[in-house]
């Protein structure tokens, strides 16, 4: 009896000192419920397939899926000043096509560097201005040419009344 005695003094104070560490770890710590509770999900994107696609159609694609896009060359440099034109196509984004994503921006690697836009843009600009200097040569010319008839109908009928 004494045996049993001695072991449910030692129960009791082993409870007792339990309680005395300032509660058990079940009341200090969160329970997963609570934590999933109060903490905001993270809404993941699914990044569209863009590959092949004109640029603009590209970017239309991935705004409607809630990204933003920086842009970048087939050599990985960064497009910062331009807007890539209409000949520009995608090759593929970072996060890939189909992976799901956090991340509220994406790369966007086009087929064509900034610098070469740059040079099409340039030589679209001169393209322009040729074919505008032309049209204006034509006009000019035209206008000379009807000048010149009339000239040449004037003289005509006055040499045509002087018989």
């Amino acid at each position: 009896m004494k045996k049993t005695a001695a072991l449910t003094m030692a129960l009791v104070i082993g409870a007792a000192l339990a309680g005395c560490s300032g509660g058990s770890s079940e009341a200090t710590q969160a329970k997963p419920s609570e934590t999933a509770a109060s903490s905001p999900e993270t809404k993941l994107t699914t990044v569209p397939d863009i590959a092949g696609k004109p640029f603009a159609d590209a970017k239309a694609a991935l705004a409607g899926a809630g990204l933003t896009i920086s842009i970048v060359g087939p050599d990985g440099t960064p497009w910062t000043t331009l807007e890539p034109g209409q000949q520009v196509a995608a090759v593929s984004t970072d996060p890939s096509a189909g992976s799901e994503t956090d991340a509220k921006a994406v790369k966007l690697v086009v087929d064509t560097t900034e610098v070469d836009q740059q040079i099409m843009n340039d030589a679209i600009a001169a393209a322009d201005g040729a074919v505008d200097s032309a049209n204006t040569a034509a006009s000019d010319a035209a206008a000379a040419a009807e000048a010149a008839a009339a000239a040449a109908a004037a003289a005509s009928a006055a040499a045509n009344s002087g018989k």
